[in-house]
């Protein structure tokens, strides 16, 4: 089973933290078990895929804004301004194989973090 490192935001930290971006193992080829690994990294019943750039997707909770405890994080591309919830994933596709996931590169992660313009806690409504 071939394995691909991808990265991680943490909701539970702050965007600026040491802690909020980290690599975490995935598998590579599509299948149950990697969509599995998908909802439980993204802490989730229901997932959606975004994408960031032409090479980099976002993976996270679709109702990731009704959940209290999330983060909002606000990103700036190409494709206009994004804001997400909850644990956001990002992955690389392999150019000759979409469905299987590649490793993300220290470059990208420097891209990803010069795209985020802005985070803060959910609030809760009162």
């Amino acid at each position: 089973m071939e394995i691909s490192k991808v990265l991680l935001f943490d909701k539970t930290e702050h965007i600026n933290s040491d802690k909020a971006f980290r690599f975490v193992d995935i598998k590579t080829n599509y299948d149950s078990s990697r969509l599995a690994d998908l909802y439980r990294l993204c802490d989730c019943d229901c997932i959606t895929v975004t994408r960031l750039t032409d090479k980099i997707d976002i993976w996270c909770d679709d109702e990731g804004l009704l959940v209290d405890g999330n983060s909002l994080v606000r990103f700036n591309n190409e494709f206009g301004e994004q804001t997400l919830a909850g644990n956001l994933l990002f992955t690389t596709r392999d150019r000759n194989d979409p469905d299987r996931m590649v490793d993300i590169t220290e470059e990208q992660v420097i891209e990803i973090k010069k795209m985020v313009t802005g985070w803060k806690p959910l609030e809760k409504p009162q």
